[in-house]
């Protein structure tokens, strides 16, 4: 595997991402589609992080039935889903 996507259709509560099971590849991606009707809190596993240029993670979705995609790629070094990036409002 390369590409694990996750799509979360209609968020209704606050959201936490934990740390996802399984045995990633180096360099693997994860996409994350969220939509929600409502602003919605977020909040992230130890294995996520972002970096000073990209930070901190996302910590609430858009509401308004508006989609947010966040994009991370899987640090082997380090064992960590990297932030990588972010669009909102779709």
């Amino acid at each position: 595997a390369t590409t694990d996507v996750a799509v979360l259709l209609t968020v209704s509560q606050a959201t936490l991402f934990a740390n996802p099971t399984g045995t990633p590849n180096s360099e693997q991606r994860l996409n994350i589609r969220v939509t929600s009707a409502s602003p919605r809190s977020l909040t992230w596993g130890t294995m996520f992080r972002a970096g000073t240029d990209l930070a901190p993670l996302p910590g609430t979705t858009s509401g308004s039935n508006l989609t947010d995609r966040y994009g991370f790629i899987w640090n082997a070094t380090a064992s960590k889903w990297d932030f990588v990036a972010i669009a909102g409002g779709f």
